[in-house]
């Protein structure tokens, strides 16, 4: 550190610079750094609150085993809810002919309110051998995962969309419920 006399004031320069820019400096910057950590953490804090009121829907495996439901575990209704034709190839499964895929359309649901469980109706297709028991056995013995979107909106008319995985019958949610708009589909 020097010491620098300028107009009878002592002034401490820093290499070369006036300690008091050192400090200026350091203080924007610190006050920068604070401004966009408070800011990211209101952006997630909003977010945070934003799926603790959404309606966040999944699929399962009934009891009956043979039907797949839809279920609403969110704090809201959930409408217009549609998922997505599944295409499946079932060359390395169950089926020996090679090239054999399995399609799965699902019916559309009007309504779904909080914490209800509704048995989706499904149309599935294949080379002609697909009954209930066989599509338990690919929803518990895949060796691939099963990907699914979901397609709803809440009660205001927001479009979501949530994306699940399905392995060996456990289901996660691979995609937490995100926004449908014209700039961000899927």
């Amino acid at each position: 550190m020097d010491v620098e006399v300028i107009h009878n004031q002592y002034q401490i320069l820093v290499n070369g610079w006036p300690i008091t820019d050192v400090v200026a400096a350091f203080s924007i910057s610190g006050l920068i750094i604070g401004w966009w950590l408070s800011s990211s953490s209101r952006k997630e804090s909003a977010r945070a609150n934003t799926l603790q009121s959404l309606p966040i829907v999944t699929l399962e495996l009934a009891h009956r085993e043979s039907e797949i439901q839809a279920r609403n575990f969110g704090s809201s209704p959930a409408t217009n809810i549609k998922v997505d034709p599944y295409y499946h190839p079932m060359y390395d499964e169950i089926i020996e002919n090679e090239g054999t895929i399995l399609s799965l359309k699902f019916n559309k649901l009007p309504l779904l309110l909080k914490d209800e469980i509704k048995v989706l109706e499904v149309t599935s297709k294949t080379a002609g051998l697909i009954d209930a028991t066989f599509l338990k056995q690919i929803m518990m013995n895949s060796k691939h995962p099963l990907v699914f979107t979901i397609r709803y909106k809440d009660l205001s008319g927001k479009a979501y969309f949530i994306r699940i995985k399905i392995v060996n019958g456990t289901v996660e949610i691979s995609t937490s419920p995100t926004r449908y708009t014209i700039y961000r589909k899927f």
